[in-house]
């Protein structure tokens, strides 16, 4: 690569920064520095280096720009240490440029003021929070799930109604009454006529033993040959039952003369015609299908889902139907099943709608455009927390966003957070974890926050550990109805009233309530739920299976640390014993969510066990130490707070197998 610069000789360029340094310090010229010296680092990502500059400028702005006042600038160039906003181990005591990348040095003490902070936390000067045009928006729920979407497809036929009619006996076909698919018939309509020998042999029973039973019937003391005659008259009327005949057909064949060679094949269902299978003039055989039905009354509409789609829908969402065919008209109805398998060939997998077609306009085979709507949350179901699409950072899996923490005239503290996201809704992402009701997050201006954040070493997205399991997609967490919702939300309120009596020294209630809780945990038999579901024959709804088979692992976890703790002899044993269970709540927590009415907090004391830490979960805001008692009660801090509906996002512990568990 050659350069357009043309070359200085060295006095000249002496002279030049001379000049330079005493007449010309505008915040254009170290702007334009700072970028020809970053140009030749090619081992820097642009568009991080980018956010670098910006940080630099805004963070470092509070100080004046130099002036020529040299004698200012003696006096306090000893006081001064100077480093590198990239490479903060570089310090010197004049200013000048970062032997390792080359960018100009800055004082030490503008990286400096957040050193009290943790390194998930930054502050901001007023001014450089004005100067990083940083807005903030609250997190507030929303009565809406699902999101606007749109997907295409077609109107195929209601795979449920299909019905087929077939012959009953041999023979062949002489005349067919029906010969056009497309037709609609009711039930008991001819279809077709039908010569059968067997239903002539069959007649001629019924006749012969009629004429017997009228010869009999007048001749005095032949009973018993009359009771024989009439059991051959009860096998041929039966025998033309099972031949398919109808009891008016039979009627009619009592009084014939002679045996009928043909019968005529009716319907016994009511639809419209899909198929013809069979001709005039063939044989059949008992069994074979001559027509194939369907009740049109009801269509179904097939949409083709890509993969990314899936996590957008959910069964029961609103979906607005617009046909080509019918472009004044737009129907409405609901997501009744979603193909838990994607076909290898498309990548797609079916959404089905049902649809009703009482007056016939919706033909099978049509093109159809759905819009999905969002639909209203059902009672007994949390609402769902949201903030702007733009407020998170996102990094394969991680999502981060800046929570406003506090704000005083010195400045604005904010956080760095990880949080669990759901499905967008209308520009909104919701929140299945991480944040809750009335905290502010930064919706625009994030960017440059975590651009200073990589500055000062601390942790931004990108300088984040990448080895912890990230279990929580929104599409491994259950969905619970609000009565699967109720029914396990015991789960929490028996930890949090044992907590509560181990963090006051109450070893003995402690203990009964855990038997009482050890009962109420048998009594969950979300197995009937699963009978129920293969029983209406809904098999393919895969997450009340996936949520059954959780919590056949969840209810054994938690039965067995439950005995380990009834079998505590004092309080050290029992906090030992409750330690376990909260690692099942953990898994508990990440995968079904906290299924209570109230919020509940993650809170966490070094001191346990020995210095080697140790949490818990409690109602309170304040902490309330479960592990040192009425000894140290407040000894510890708060973490996360999880609202009713969310998961947690501090635990990355994956879903429990059979057989494995700490102190088994």
């Amino acid at each position: 690569m050659t350069s357009n610069t043309p070359t200085t000789d060295p006095v000249d360029a002496e002279e030049t920064t001379e000049t330079t340094l005493s007449t010309e310090t505008t915040e254009t010229t170290e702007i334009q520095s700072k970028t020809k010296n970053i140009i030749n680092k090619a081992t820097y990502v642009v568009v991080l280096v980018v956010g670098i500059l910006l940080g630099a400028l805004l963070f470092s702005s509070d100080e004046p720009a130099p002036t020529q006042d040299t004698e200012h600038h003696e006096d306090h160039a000893e006081d001064t240490v100077w480093t590198c906003s990239m490479d903060p181990q570089v310090r010197s005591s004049e200013p000048g440029q970062c032997p390792i990348c080359g960018m100009d040095l800055v004082p030490a003490s503008s990286l400096d003021d957040n050193a009290a902070l943790s390194d998930s936390e930054i502050s901001l000067t007023p001014r450089a929070k004005t100067l990083a045009k940083l807005v903030t928006t609250e997190v507030v729920p929303t009565v809406l799930s699902g999101q606007e979407h749109a997907l295409s497809g077609q109107v195929v036929n209601d795979e449920s109604s299909y019905k087929a009619i077939t012959t009953w006996i041999d023979g062949r076909i002489d005349k067919l009454y029906i010969n056009t698919t497309g037709e609609k018939i009711k039930r008991g309509q001819a279809m077709a006529r039908m010569y059968s020998p067997e239903v002539y042999s069959a007649h001629q029973e019924l006749l012969v033993a009629q004429t017997q039973i009228d010869a009999l019937s007048s001749t005095p003391g032949n009973a018993f040959a009359l009771q024989n005659a009439k059991t051959q008259l009860d096998a041929a009327l039966q025998k033309l039952r099972l031949l398919g005949l109808r009891d008016a057909d039979i009627k009619s064949m009592k009084t014939a003369s002679k045996p009928w060679t043909n019968i005529t094949i009716r319907s016994t269902f009511s639809g419209t015609v899909i198929s013809r299978k069979a001709v005039e003039g063939q044989y059949v055989k008992r069994g074979d299908v001559l027509y194939e039905l369907s009740d049109l009354d009801h269509v179904w509409v097939e949409l083709d889902a890509y993969e990314s789609d899936l996590t957008k829908l959910q069964k029961d969402q609103t979906v607005a139907l617009q046909f080509d065919a019918l472009p004044n008209e737009t129907y409405t109805g609901t997501i009744t099943f979603i193909d838990p398998v994607i076909d290898p060939k498309t990548r797609t997998s079916s959404v089905r709608i049902e649809v009703p077609n009482e007056d016939d306009l919706l033909k099978p085979g049509m093109f159809a455009r759905a819009q999905l709507q969002p639909s209203i949350a059902r009672n007994g179901e949390p609402l769902q927390l949201v903030i702007p699409q733009s407020a998170p950072l996102m990094a394969g899996e991680r999502a981060l966003v800046y929570v406003e923490k506090e704000t005083s005239s010195e400045g604005t503290i904010y956080e760095a957070r990880e949080v669990i996201l759901g499905p967008l809704l209308d520009n909104n992402y919701v929140v299945r974890g991480g944040l809750k009701r009335g905290e502010r997050v930064v919706s625009q201006g994030a960017f440059v926050l975590d651009s200073e954040m990589q500055i000062r070493g601390k942790l931004g997205l990108m300088s984040r550990p990448d080895d912890l399991q990230r279990q929580h997609t929104t599409s491994q967490q259950l969905q619970l109805t609000p009565a699967q919702r109720k029914e396990l939300s015991i789960i929490i309120t028996g930890y949090l009233d044992i907590q509560e009596l181990l963090a006051a020294d109450n070893f003995t209630q402690a203990i009964e309530r855990s038997e009482r809780w050890h009962t109420q945990i048998e009594a969950i038999d979300l197995f009937e739920d699963f009978k129920t579901i293969k029983n209406s024959k809904i098999i393919k709804n895969s997450k009340n299976v996936q949520l059954v088979q959780a919590w056949a692992i969840y209810s054994r976890l938690f039965i067995a640390d439950n005995k380990q703790l009834q079998k505590s002899q004092d309080l050290t044993t029992a906090r030992d014993a409750f330690s376990y269970i909260t690692q099942t709540m953990d898994r508990f927590l990440a995968k079904i969510g906290n299924v209570s009415d109230l919020p509940i907090r993650r809170a966490y004391c070094p001191m346990a066990h020995d210095n080697k830490g140790d949490h818990w979960y409690q109602r309170s805001s304040v902490v309330d130490n479960v592990y040192f008692g009425e000894q140290m009660r407040t000894c510890g801090e708060i973490q996360e707070e999880i609202a009713p509906g969310n998961v947690i996002v501090t635990d990355s512990t994956p879903l429990p197998t059979q057989g494995g568990h700490s102190h088994e």
